[in-house]
């Protein structure tokens, strides 16, 4: 028996859960579930509506039944695994937990969100691995306004450890270098609204943030080709210099360093515009407060803090590698930068990096 936010399960806590587990449950991910919560709830307030939800690979069932406990507003859950152990798992928690929203069903992913067309105000597809096989699926089944909540745990292929099957599974070709998981976030994005578009759909990024082993993605779902054309014009390359660390966002490629003409590798198509939508952010991370979830809320002011930045972070101990000076602290160097009129903040990705609008030139004069 364990306990996570007041919600009781029967069941065994694996050290290393994965794909085979029994009953799929992963107490690491208790953070990701937290703001989930908060964003879900912020979501159901804004829409001013009822929420019907579905989660399709349920696993031991925390996530749908931390929703209907902390989530108001909420008329339904359809939660779904395909492992009959975990269904039969699931129901035993319902009862432990005495639930009376929660409908279980033992059918594949797909086939549960094909069945339920334009039913759901939010669904939540939180896989072992990447989200990507889903959404097609998931398209067909979400109402006009509502939400989607991903998490995709294939890092390696986005961050660029396996580039031709980024390439594949996204179509685009992911970067190596000390910021490839803000990368593999907007590669995740750009993948996202390139499949949803093919549904006439739009997606508006609301929270999109890396932690330790996993993105996730929260945003919302608008039936209009207009705006999903308008999306895709945001999809563009990250140009990076190896030589001097200049990097830029951009609808094309730069083939030189306008620092020190080198020649630039590249990763793309991406996502060039914002990761995280600053008021959405802000307004979970107050939730969060309310709740006393104090890990999460930190975590959340910090993507606030930076969602207006563009430009991908920078390492600072990289860049004193490249002045070959000593990296200064972290919180002079932002003080510097700031001080000088450039927008700079901290970053969730690195607690040894920054975001800044600063020219590298003038970042690297400050080592």
């Amino acid at each position: 028996m364990l306990e996570e936010r007041g919600i009781k399960l029967n069941l065994k806590v694996e050290k290393n859960p994965n794909k085979s587990s029994e009953v799929f449950y992963n107490s690491k991910m208790q953070m990701n579930r937290d703001i989930s919560v908060s964003c879900l709830q912020v979501a159901q307030e804004q829409s001013e509506k009822d929420f019907v939800i579905c989660e399709p690979l349920a696993g031991s069932g925390i996530r749908s039944l931390r929703y209907e406990k902390e989530v108001n507003g909420i008329e339904k859950l359809i939660v779904s695994d395909l492992n009959p152990q975990a269904v039969k798992n699931i129901k035993k928690n319902l009862k432990l937990n005495k639930s009376k929203k929660i409908d279980v069903f033992n059918k594949d992913a797909n086939l549960i969100l094909v069945e339920n067309y334009k039913t759901f105000n939010f669904v939540d597809i939180d896989p072992f691995g990447s989200p990507i096989y889903y959404l097609d699926m998931a398209a067909r089944s979400i109402k006009n306004g509502g939400f989607i909540g991903l998490t995709a745990t294939d890092l390696a292929v986005l961050a660029g450890a396996y580039k031709e099957t980024c390439k594949r599974r996204y179509h685009s070709k992911p970067l190596k270098t000390e910021y490839c998981h803000e990368i593999g976030v907007r590669i995740f994005i750009k993948a996202v609204i390139e499949t949803l578009s093919k549904h006439d759909l739009a997606f508006e990024p609301l929270l999109g943030f890396y932690e330790r082993h996993y993105y996730r993605l929260f945003g919302k779902v608008k039936e209009s080709a207009k705006h999903a054309n308008r999306s895709i014009k945001k999809f563009g390359y990250l140009s990076h210099c190896s030589k001097c660390n200049f990097r830029a966002l951009g609808v094309e490629k730069i083939i030189k360093c306008p620092n020190c003409r080198e020649k630039l590798s590249y990763a793309g198509p991406l996502w060039i515009d914002q990761t995280s939508d600053q008021r959405f952010v802000s307004k979970v991370a107050s939730d969060l407060e309310k709740r006393g979830y104090e890990k999460a809320a930190k975590f959340t002011k910090m993507i606030e803090e930076e969602s207006e930045i563009k430009v991908p972070f920078y390492e600072s101990h990289e860049l004193a590698r490249i002045s070959n000076k000593d990296c200064p602290k972290l919180e002079g160097l932002i003080s510097k930068l700031q001080k000088q009129g450039y927008e700079t903040s901290k970053t969730h990705f690195s607690p040894t990096a920054f975001k800044t609008n600063a020219p590298i030139d003038f970042i690297l004069k400050q080592f």
